[in-house]
């Protein structure tokens, strides 16, 4: 069975979200005419990586952000997993990003038993 799945997400940044994919270990894909198909539908879609052994997965950009688009009976991936993990390294991006655009240095990051990600940053004097 094939069914084209699109999930809504609050990501709005084009290269946050590309930087997660690829530390996830994704090669993205990103070009003119870029389509995922299903049954008898085919979607167009910005951004695309390809899955091992499944087929791929698609990001649209819409008002509300990225909608990620694919047909998860074919994909060897766990859908809440997948995007648990795609929002947890965006959001962890997105942190750094700011935080060093604030002045702000890692100096310690440790992942805990749970996947709960711990930084120590401290901020450099002007």
């Amino acid at each position: 069975m094939s069914h084209i799945s699109v999930i809504q997400t609050k990501l709005f940044d084009h290269d946050l979200l590309i930087a997660a994919l690829k530390k996830m270990g994704y090669t993205v894909r990103e070009e003119e005419n870029l389509t995922l198909s299903g049954m008898d539908r085919t979607v167009k879609v910005d951004l695309l990586i390809e899955v091992p052994y499944s087929a791929p997965i698609g990001f649209r950009k819409g008002k509300n952000g990225y909608r990620i688009t694919a047909d998860w009976f074919r994909i060897q991936l766990d859908r809440k997993t997948f995007t648990n993990e795609l929002m947890q390294q965006y959001a962890y991006l997105s942190v750094m990003k700011t935080l060093q655009e604030q002045g702000f240095d890692l100096v310690k990051e440790e992942t805990g038993e749970k996947n709960q990600i711990h930084l120590l940053l401290r901020r450099t004097g002007e």
